[in-house]
């Protein structure tokens, strides 16, 4: 019983490390067709955000153990669905009023 507010703190570290690695990358692309340089920006921005989640899974794997590596992968998988779920109501919407 113990072990659930710990899990939780686990899958809400997950669905952060998501939040933040596709929100970069929303961020990237926005900004892609004004940078001088895009391929430097998709790179820099890959590296940046596949170091922050590896970093983020392997504190929790080091430290917490398998379990609340697998609570966090749920975690991270989860904030993409939401992530494209919202986004393609949003474009639907916006599809629908022009």
């Amino acid at each position: 019983m113990n072990e659930l507010p710990l899990l939780m703190a686990s899958f809400t570290a997950g669905a952060l490390l998501g939040l933040a690695f596709f929100w970069g990358l929303w961020v990237t692309l926005n900004g892609i067709e004004r940078a001088h340089r895009p391929a430097l920006r998709m790179l820099g921005s890959l590296l940046l955000r596949f170091s922050l989640a590896l970093a983020g899974f392997y504190l929790l794997a080091y430290y917490a153990g398998w379990q609340h590596l697998l609570t966090a992968a749920i975690g991270f998988t989860l904030s993409r669905l939401v992530i494209i779920r919202r986004m393609r109501s949003r474009h639907t919407k916006q599809a629908s009023e022009a």
